[in-house]
């Protein structure tokens, strides 16, 4: 648990505590319980403070103790040591209130020479729900601490994924950069500007959860028309977008797995099978489709590490609130994505 949420958990419990410890004394003294004299001198007197206080005490004394040793295995000495916690405090308050306080202000709480066996017929279940709520809050603190380690868990996860995607892409353009440098040098200045404004994206623009869902087009766009270069010869990708991409914001680098499958796994040289992209946007949904031929040579490649990771992040980012289509069959491969977007 954060240590700002720690506080804010603690004094909550320690605001009701009192309230419902005031109310109790109030309603058991006949005072009324919403006589706001009342609960001044209430919780002010001496008594009450020292009642407060001590309850602390074996408050934490509980929290500290299942916080470093509850286990299931151990549940009789986990019940033995809650009783004896509830034993102390009912002790503790028998002692400082006839021995310690009344002598001091010659005024007994309850009327002097009390016995303890009375301070246990009045105290010694409350002291046992006090020692309960101590192993109530380690739980708490097991929940938010347990959340934590889950959030932070699929935050390195999806760093790593992001991570994949990054040297990636610098081999597969590396590669493409100097079959152009060879082949055709006086495009390689207009590529290397084009590379740059994709790395910028990927480096700067894209580390935020989200992105504009119109940048990550544009970074698509990016990546297909540089592609485009390094094949000889006329490509068919056909790349289409619907609806409005102004409004809406997408994790970044999500799509960009479908488009490098399609341009190392698919035919893209073929206009009898032209390769069709369509990006759509209904309402808060995102429909993302593909379908390519897939290359003879690849044909048992096509989705590979690439899509493996894609699902990992869709699963990580978008929980049931998405669907994801796969088919490679006879040649053809498709793949539909449906995701709410923000």
């Amino acid at each position: 648990m954060a240590k700002r949420t720690s506080i804010i958990v603690h004094t909550l419990f320690w605001l009701i505590y009192i309230l419902v410890g005031t109310v109790v004394d109030t309603l058991g003294n006949n005072q009324g319980v919403f006589a706001l004299d009342c609960w001044v001198l209430n919780v002010t007197n001496i008594y009450f403070v020292s009642w407060v206080l001590r309850s602390m005490v074996i408050f934490y004394v509980a929290f500290w103790y299942f916080e470093r040793f509850f286990s299931i295995k151990n549940l009789l000495v986990h019940l033995l040591v809650s009783v004896s916690l509830a034993v102390l405090g009912v002790v503790l308050r028998y002692v400082l209130n006839d021995f310690v306080i009344a002598p001091v202000i010659n005024d007994w709480n309850w009327g002097k020479n009390i016995s303890l066996g009375v301070y246990f017929g009045r105290d010694f279940i409350f002291e046992i729900m006090l020692v309960l709520c101590g192993f109530l809050m380690k739980s708490i603190h097991d929940f938010f601490r347990n959340e934590n380690l889950k959030t932070e868990k699929v935050t390195m996860e999806l760093a790593y994924l992001k991570s994949q995607i990054n040297p990636h892409f610098l081999f597969n353009t590396m590669n493409n950069l100097y079959g152009l440098s060879l082949s055709e040098p006086e495009k390689t200045p207009d590529v290397i500007l084009k590379i740059s404004e994709m790395m910028r994206y990927m480096l700067y623009e894209s580390n935020g959860e989200r992105v504009a869902l119109r940048r990550e087009i544009e970074y698509l766009n990016s990546y297909i028309e540089l592609e485009k270069i390094r094949f000889e010869g006329k490509t068919y990708v056909n790349f289409t977008i619907e609806g409005n991409i102004n409004q809406y914001q997408i994790a970044p680098l999500l799509l960009i797995s479908f488009v490098e499958n399609i341009f190392k796994h698919g035919e893209i040289q073929n206009a009898q099978k032209p390769v069709e992209i369509s990006l759509q946007v209904q309402g808060n949904q995102l429909i993302f489709r593909q379908k390519n031929a897939v290359a003879i040579r690849e044909k048992d490649k096509m989705g590979g590490v690439g899509m493996q990771n894609v699902k990992r992040r869709l699963f990580l980012l978008y929980p049931n609130k998405h669907t994801l289509t796969v088919r490679n069959e006879n040649g053809m491969y498709e793949s539909e994505l449906i995701l709410e977007m923000l």
